[in-house]
């Protein structure tokens, strides 16, 4: 997310520290991180998960849902099943 615009803002090239860095950054517990001449905090500000810029940059998408089986080993064990319904 841009500070300055509060609009989000996608990286497409340059150096992968810094983009990695302004993806982790969130407002009031890391400063922004200074990408393009742009002050950037992680995209999450703004979108949680970033469907429009993905649908913008001409990928498609089909709809997934995390889910945790009812007898998991650990909390740490999850499966990805695609959604059903009507479409």
């Amino acid at each position: 997310m841009d500070v300055a615009t509060a609009a989000s803002y996608v990286i497409m090239q340059g150096r992968v520290v810094p983009a990695l860095q302004a993806s982790a950054r969130i407002p009031g517990i890391f400063p922004a991180v200074t990408v393009d001449g742009r002050q950037l905090y992680g995209g999450s500000v703004v979108a949680s998960m970033p469907v429009t810029q993905a649908l913008e940059m001409g990928h498609r998408l089909s709809p997934l849902s995390l889910t945790v089986p009812a007898r998991a080993v650990s909390s740490r064990t999850w499966a990805i099943s695609p959604l059903t319904g009507p479409a």
